[in-house]
This record gives C-alpha cells, sequence and structure tokens, in this order.
C-alpha cells in the first residue's frame, strides 16, 4: 500500500540517489572491466590456436594433443563462465538504473507534494498575517476615532449641559440627578463609543467593498434580466 514519505525517509531516498550513481559507475567499470578481459582471453586463444596449428605444421609426426586441451577445455571454461558472470551482472546493472529512476520519480513527487504543502502553510499564514494586521488597523482607527469624539464630545459638553459649580459632587446611586461634571464624562463616553463604532462599520465597508459591491449587483441582476425579458416580449407583441 502506497504512503506519503515522511522527511527522515524523503531525506534517506536523497541520499540514495547521492550513492547510486557512484555505485552504478563503479558497477559499470567493473563489467566494462570484465568484458575486456573476456576479450582479451578470445584474442590470445586466437593466437594460441594459431601457434598450436604452426607447429603441427612444422612437427606433423609429433603428438602435441596436450597443448591443445588447453584451448579446447580450460579456456573455453573460463570464456563462457566470464559471459555468463557478464549477463548476470548487467541485469544488476539494469536493475540498479531502475531502482535509481524509481526512486527519483518518488522523490521528484513526494517534493512536489512538499512544496505543495508548504506553499500552503506559507498562504495560510500570509493570510492570517494580513488579517491580524487588518484587525490591528481597525482597532488602531476605532481607539483613536474614539479618542476623538469623546474629545469633541467633553469639548461640546460644556455648551449642552449647563455648568453648576456650586452644586457639590455626591456619591453613585445617592441622587436623583447627576452632577453636572458626571454627565459631561458619560457623554463623552458615550461619544467615543458612537465613533469607535462608526469608525469600525467603516472600516469594514472600505475593506469589504469588493465583496459588498458584487452582493449589491447580485442582488439588481435578476431584476434587471427580469425587465429585459419584459421589454423583449413586449417588443414580440408589438406589430
Amino acid at each position: 500500500m502506497d504512503k506519503t514519505l515522511n522527511e527522515a525517509e524523503l531525506q534517506q531516498f536523497k541520499q540514495y540517489l547521492k550513492d547510486i550513481p557512484q555505485k552504478y559507475l563503479s558497477y559499470s567499470q567493473l563489467i566494462r572491466d570484465l568484458d575486456q578481459y573476456r576479450l582479451t582471453i578470445e584474442i590470445n586463444a586466437q593466437n594460441y590456436r594459431r601457434e598450436i596449428r604452426d607447429i603441427q605444421s612444422q612437427l606433423p609426426t609429433e603428438d602435441i594433443s596436450f597443448l591443445s586441451s588447453f584451448f579446447d577445455e580450460d579456456c573455453r571454461l573460463f570464456t563462457q563462465q566470464i559471459q555468463a558472470d557478464l549477463g548476470y551482472f548487467q541485469h544488476g546493472a539494469a536493475l540498479l538504473e531502475k531502482a535509481m529512476t524509481a526512486i527519483q520519480g518518488r522523490v521528484e513527487i513526494e517534493q512536489a507534494e512538499s512544496d505543495r504543502t508548504t506553499q500552503s502553510i506559507l498562504r495560510d499564514k500570509e493570510e492570517a498575517d494580513k488579517v491580524r494586521a487588518r484587525n490591528l488597523q481597525n482597532t488602531i482607527a476605532m481607539v483613536g476615532v474614539g479618542l476623538g469624539a469623546a474629545g469633541i464630545g467633553a469639548s461640546t459638553a460644556v455648551y449642552i449641559i449647563p455648568e453648576e459649580p456650586t452644586k457639590p459632587i455626591s456619591l453613585p446611586f445617592t441622587s436623583n440627578q447627576l452632577h453636572p461634571l458626571t454627565q459631561s464624562l458619560l457623554f463623552s463616553v458615550f461619544c467615543g463609543v458612537v465613533g469607535a463604532i462608526v469608525a469600525g462599520e467603516l472600516s469594514y465597508l472600505i475593506q469589504n467593498r469588493s465583496a459588498i459591491t458584487g452582493r449589491i449587483f447580485k442582488l439588481f441582476r435578476p431584476s434587471n434580466e427580469k425587465a429585459s425579458m419584459l421589454r423583449a416580449e413586449g417588443r414580440r407583441e408589438t406589430p
């Protein structure tokens, strides 16, 4: 069953990709050397056989069959053994090459998936940072406008609330009428809260104007389409 490689396995496969080409190169050089030995044996065997024929032609009455036994038995055995080893090792080299290709493909797939995951995480982090920055800007704007509105409220309270400098300040809940100073403070706080709320709403409208505009278009689009259909039907009915 196929499974996603973890980071340790991915690094291990990458190490394989570094080691396998070197081993493949060494393996191929050994195969080449072994094949070179086979060719050398065959060439020397042919030369040996030619020399035996020359000796036999010069000594036709002598029995030199013992010299031919090396060529017919030992030399042929060595050549066949080397040929078999070459076939075995060449098959191993092909398997090593296929393994390297398979590992390389798997690593590329895993690396691509890892890159996509990393990019997704970075995008999510970037979006989260934008949201935090936007929220901070909204908070700063709301606090700033609220403080400004509270200051304006405190400045205008003297014109709205009549002053009573001789009236003593009583404890909370001990009088039915608030002291003018308390009224001015509450009016300033009220103005600040209203200013902060208005600033927050304006910030939301400004930051989401594209989405709000799209929603408005969607609301009016059916009406426009219906009006267009009615006008088209009116043209068809007109003789």
